[in-house]
């Protein structure tokens, strides 16, 4: 495959993955939907291209997002896992089974605590002696968002894995005549 076309396709997935993003804004009942395809069109490259091509096209992706789209959750949601993970989870499948469910099980931990510690630190309550403190432990509601953020990522990982699987064996090859 010609660097041109590298170029372009890396291109044409960028700004589909930016204009996604911001139709989200309109459209907000499609948010994990629409954060899923950008993360899709992130696998496509990767597969189709090389990791290092889909992860500068994260990179630029990001970057233009925090600059022309302000205040929106799927931005965050984006940058924070859905961009970069198709690129982990394609490095993780290179290394044996048994180390491969314990790091992706540690990832989608850090990444889902981290996830809501960002989430709810911004709810934080200045008590009377002016003092910042978290509420992150109000009701316990902060352990059950945190195992439901695991779930929805878990739920993210087999959708990625189950796109991998379609793309290699129904359209890898196909944009590109080698």
């Amino acid at each position: 495959m010609k660097k041109t076309s590298h170029l372009a396709f890396c291109s044409i997935a960028a700004s589909l993955n930016v204009l996604f993003l911001i139709f989200s804004n309109f459209i907000p009942f499609l948010n994990y939907s629409i954060c899923f395809l950008c993360g899709c069109l992130i696998t496509a490259i990767a597969l189709e291209i090389n990791l290092k091509s889909a992860f500068l096209v994260y990179f630029v992706v990001s970057i233009a997002c925090i600059f022309t789209i302000f205040s929106n959750y799927n931005v965050f949601l984006y940058i924070a896992f859905v961009g970069h993970y198709p690129i982990i989870k394609l490095l993780l499948n290179r290394l044996k089974k048994a180390i491969k469910i314990l790091v992706k099980f540690l990832i989608l931990l850090a990444i889902a605590f981290l996830l809501n510690l960002a989430y709810f630190s911004i709810f934080a309550a200045i008590n009377k002696n002016g003092i910042i403190t978290l509420a992150l432990n109000k009701n316990g509601i902060f352990h059950l968002a945190l195992i439901l953020t695991f779930l929805v990522l878990m739920a993210y990982d087999f959708l990625i894995s189950s796109f991998i699987v379609f793309y290699n064996n129904k359209l890898k090859g196909k944009f590109f005549k080698n």
